[in-house]
Formats: structure tokens, sequence, C-alpha cells
């Protein structure tokens, strides 16, 4: 039996690898933690058993086997005659041995490949099956995380700020204690402590932010195709023309709406989308 990788092309043996090599079990489906986990772990369990099969029978499953066993029969029949004098005629051949343990090792991993192929299926059926639900709490936690992002960068802009006041402190108290006289006026010693490394830290963890709450606005929408803020290009009669959706936009081009899309922007009846720039 012949099989051919649908990604790449190449010829395959029985076990879904290039000829000669040893034997893999190939599965297609992205696991994604959370989603199908049952089935998932059904999954890699079997290829787990797949491989430390084969582990256990690497070198009689390479494709130099018969090299390797003749070595070994070389190596017993020599013992033999050490000891015995002669090579006994009553155990079968170690090259006959693997011959046959071989046959039996790769019908046991042809049944084990299809199995991984059938759990493979329904992994990819559990997971297309559980995504629905998974998707709003998927979307709460990147909005939890991007909250405790914002969080924890004004908790570093109070903390900068707290450093600042606190070496300025000390430093005009030690001034105090060195001169015996109470400045009139003070440098912010702070300040020019850090020099101004905390405010580019701070300004650049929320540049950041930014960013992230930008490229990931679908996700943040539930997964849409549009959101407020993207640019599409339409095709009309008169050539393209590109147009910045805003949310009422958006949500006519996820409606797909396209009467009211044209209206909005103020586009004519010939108007399609033809590209529309992800943000991500």
């Amino acid at each position: 039996m012949q099989l051919v990788d649908e990604k790449t092309g190449t010829v395959l043996d029985d076990f879904g690898t290039d000829d000669g090599d040893v034997p893999q079990a190939v599965y297609s489906t992205y696991l994604v933690p959370g989603l199908g986990d049952v089935e998932a772990d059904a999954l890699i369990a079997k290829v787990q058993e797949f491989d430390d099969i084969v582990s256990e029978h690497r070198e009689m499953l390479s494709a130099d086997w018969q090299t390797a066993a003749m070595a070994r029969e070389t190596e017993l029949a020599e013992k033999e005659i050490r000891e015995t004098g002669k090579v006994s005629a009553k155990r079968t051949s170690v090259v006959a041995q693997w011959a046959t343990e071989r046959s039996h090792v790769r019908a046991r991993l042809n049944i084990m490949r299809d199995e991984v192929r059938a759990l493979d299926r329904a992994a990819y059926a559990a997971i297309r099956s559980d995504v629905v639900a998974a998707n709003g709490p998927a979307v709460e936690r990147v909005k939890s995380a991007i909250a405790a992002y914002e969080d924890a960068v004004s908790a570093m802009a109070r903390a900068a700020a707290e450093v600042k006041s606190a070496v300025t402190h000390a430093h005009t108290v030690q001034g105090v204690l060195r001169n015996g006289t109470v400045p009139r006026g003070s440098a912010d010693f702070g300040h020019l402590a850090l020099g101004g490394m905390d405010d580019n830290a701070v300004y650049e963890a929320r540049e950041a932010v930014k960013v992230v709450k930008q490229r990931a606005a679908r996700i943040l929408s539930g997964g849409v195709r549009y959101v407020a803020g993207q640019e599409v290009v339409f095709s009309m009669e008169g050539g393209l023309v590109q147009r910045t959706l805003d949310a009422e936009g958006a949500a006519y081009m996820n409606q797909n709406d396209m009467d009211s899309v044209r209206l909005l922007l103020s586009l004519d009846a010939s108007a399609v989308p033809v590209i529309g720039f992800e943000n991500e």
C-alpha cells in the first residue's frame, strides 16, 4: 500500500513516514488545550503506545534490519562455536527470527496506525464541537488578561513615582545632615536618579497594550470578520475605493447587509468588498 503526504506530496510507506525510515504515528489535528480533551488524550495515548513499540523494535524495523540481524547471528554463532565447537542446529537463525517478528510488529503497527487515524478524526470532530462554547470564555480570558496588564502598568507607574519621591526625600534629609542647614529648595533628585527610564518604561508598556487591543480587535469582538477601524477596499464600476469602517459599518458588513453598507459609506450600487485589511 502506497501513501502520499497530502501537504508535501512525498511518497510514504505503510506507516506514514518516508520509505526506509523507522515508522512514526502521524496525526494532523492541532490539539487545543481545553477543547476535546478526552479525545485528544486518547489520541496522544495511542501515539505514545505506537512510539513505545517502535522504540522497542527500532533496530528490527529499520531499513538495514537484515544487516543488523546477520551481525547478531555472526556474534551468536561465534559464541556457540567457542563454547560447544559448533553452531546449534536446534535454534532458528536470528535473520529468520527477525523476519517473522518484524512482520508481526509491522502488522500490529498497521492496525495501530488505523486506530491513530480514527482517533485523529475523533479529536478533530470533538474540537469543532467544543469550540462554540469555548469562544466566550476565551474572549473573557483575553479581556481579563489585558485588564490585569493595564493594572500592572498603572502599578508600575505608581511604584516609580514612590521611588522618585522616596529618593528625593532621603536626599534632602541627608543634605541637611551634611550641611547643617535647611535648604530653601531642592532638586527632584529622584527623577535625576532614574534618568527618565521609568517614564520610558511606562510609556512603552502603555503603548504595547494599545497595540494588543488594536491587533486583537477581532478576538475581543468574538471573532467577527469586520471590526471598527478596519480598512476595507471596495470594487466599483469606476475602480477601487478604500473606506475605514466605524462600529455601525462593521456591524452591517458582518451581517452582509450591503445596501446599508453602501448607503453609510456613500458607495454606489456596484460596490462589493474585495480586500479587508486585518488588524492582527
